[in-house]
């Protein structure tokens, strides 16, 4: 579950959107109550997106196996159940709003 916020103030340029998480699908990398932002470039292997399934929005990890099905998982181990695989032969309706701009890594 997520809340929509409009482009403003500093940002990542290639960010359309941002939008503050509400749950904790993807701690550690972003925590319950960070605010991301979303690019609409399209998804390589490892990326995290905004994903629509089935009427759910959610924050998952992408993956792309060699026979075309796709996985949508957690980072968090308690809730690997909630992950999503999709055969490629199947239709599943699935809908990308974009892929989120992680904040980089603290140099030491």
């Amino acid at each position: 579950e997520f809340n929509y916020i409009p482009r403003s103030g500093q940002i990542p340029d290639r960010a359309v959107f941002g939008v503050r998480i509400w749950e904790d699908d993807l701690d550690p990398e972003i925590s319950k109550g960070a605010t991301i932002y979303v690019d609409p470039a399209p998804l390589e292997q490892g990326d995290v997106g905004i994903f629509d399934v089935n009427g759910k929005i959610v924050l998952r990890q992408y993956q792309r196996d060699l026979d075309g099905t796709i996985h949508l998982a957690s980072l968090r181990q308690k809730r690997k159940e909630e992950d999503f695989v999709f055969p490629q032969k199947e239709n599943w309706d699935i809908r990308f709003y974009g892929k989120v701009i992680l904040p980089k890594a603290k140099e030491k």
